[in-house]
């Protein structure tokens, strides 16, 4: 879905598309609740975590965002399989690192 694909900004929180350059930081925010991994169904800090991702999402249908608090990455959200013939579109995957809920 190209037309979501773009970064959204509200304020002080921004939504940036995840890329390479992007990633480290936001592994960084997974490391800052390691007790809430077991409510999820992938636990983001595993070192096999982006092997477990692609395998719950599949190959299509997710647009990942970070979440940005001004310039700092506080956590992650998706939209999951938008439909513009439907006009929907699911959001999950979120995570927020402590000091962002």
């Amino acid at each position: 879905m190209v037309e979501l694909a773009q970064e959204l900004s509200n304020g002080e929180v921004t939504l940036k598309l995840v890329t390479a350059e992007i990633y480290p930081a936001l592994k960084a925010t997974f490391a800052k609740d390691t007790e809430i991994w077991d409510i999820y169904p992938v636990n983001l800090n595993d070192p096999e975590a982006e092997a477990q991702l692609a395998a719950f999402h599949g190959g299509e249908g997710w647009t990942h965002f970070a979440v940005l608090r001004g310039e700092e990455v506080v956590g992650t959200t998706s939209y999951i399989h938008p439909s513009i013939e439907n006009g929907t579109v699911m959001i999950g995957g979120t995570y927020l690192q402590p000091d962002a809920r």
